[in-house]
């Protein structure tokens, strides 16, 4: 299970990821239409943003709004976007501030275009941002050949200042304010290889930095890591993959704790919210994802914005985390 920050999509419960959806935050992708190498060619020069776009494409991870139109960042105050200056910005809800996440170390220089913001370092790697005009709010590092590094580091603050970041032992990171109020959260570290190999991965944390460690040693390129925001500005979503969604539907054992599980991954660290798990429309929804080939969510209102304190309710997605 994923856990996502999102309207309309969410993520698997070992592999948590964030992504905030109103303009939602999500992060993920591998493969180039022309076909996944092992190994990059280093001396040729790389157009990064179309490298970037097209990996996502591939898998369906990228949009652009009109074919031939450039986009320019959204400045709705409810609206994830991207900034050359400050990077990914998703709307907290608090009167701290939005938060941000930028590549760390790399510069204000980026392109932005449709909905995407490349930050190229080097043949063998670059950093992605996108938003929601371009399917997700997501950052990605794009790991182009063996000879990129294993660290990928990010820059997390809140309204302008330092955020505050803990590392869980499910392995997400809380990302709280200068005051110690959670406003989002990290799911836990993932990548995946051009062949769609899951890959070993963490995280670590030194101040407002966050540091993904992939080992990708013998990976099929391009690998795609992908830390992810929990939250948006309406909803904190936790996605189930297909075997999940399947427990759930044909309430096999142990179905009660995958709902759990998915609960906890959310309203444990940002605050207690019902779940009601019990019910014959999670195992209904389950039933409903599964049949068309889809997965089930878990969905609660984000903590301080309008709809916190619902009872957790299920919701049908399709994406990266539905395997």
């Amino acid at each position: 299970m994923f856990l996502i920050m999102s309207i309309h999509k969410t993520t698997s419960l070992k592999r948590i990821s964030i992504i905030f959806r109103y303009s939602l935050v999500s992060v993920a992708a591998v493969g180039l239409v022309f076909g996944a190498t092992s190994t990059a060619t280093a001396s040729s020069p790389v157009d990064a943003d179309s490298q970037a776009k097209t990996a996502l494409k591939n898998l369906g991870l990228y949009t652009a709004p009109l074919d031939g139109v450039e986009d320019s960042p959204g400045d709705g105050v409810n609206v994830a976007r991207v900034d050359s200056a400050k990077g990914l910005v998703v709307p907290s809800g608090s009167a701290s501030g939005d938060m941000t996440l930028k590549p760390a170390g790399v510069g204000e220089t980026s392109r932005i275009s449709s909905g995407i913001s490349t930050y190229k370092v080097d043949n063998s790697y670059s950093y992605v941002l996108t938003d929601a005009s371009s399917g997700a709010n997501a950052g990605y590092s794009i790991i182009n050949s063996s000879s990129a590094p294993t660290n990928y580091r990010y820059q997390i603050d809140v309204g302008d200042k330092p955020a505050i970041l803990e590392l869980t032992s499910e392995g997400s990171v809380l990302v709280k304010d200068a005051s110690g109020v959670v406003v989002n959260v990290l799911a836990p570290a993932w990548a995946k290889d051009a062949l769609g190999t899951d890959l070993k991965s963490s995280y670590t944390v030194d101040g407002n930095i966050v540091t993904q460690t992939v080992n990708h040693k013998g990976a099929t390129y391009p690998v795609v890591a992908d830390p992810r925001a929990a939250c948006d500005w309406l909803y904190c979503t936790a996605e189930f993959n297909k075997t999940e969604t399947d427990a759930i539907a044909t309430n096999a054992w142990g179905w009660t704790g995958i709902l759990a599980g998915g609960c906890t991954v959310i309203a444990g660290p940002v605050g207690g919210t019902a779940c009601g798990i019990g019910g014959a429309i999670w195992a209904t929804t389950a039933n409903i994802a599964k049949s068309t080939g889809q997965c089930m969510g878990l969905r609660m209102g984000r903590p301080g914005g309008p709809f916190f304190g619902i009872t957790a309710f299920p919701v049908v997605y399709n994406g990266n985390n539905c395997y």
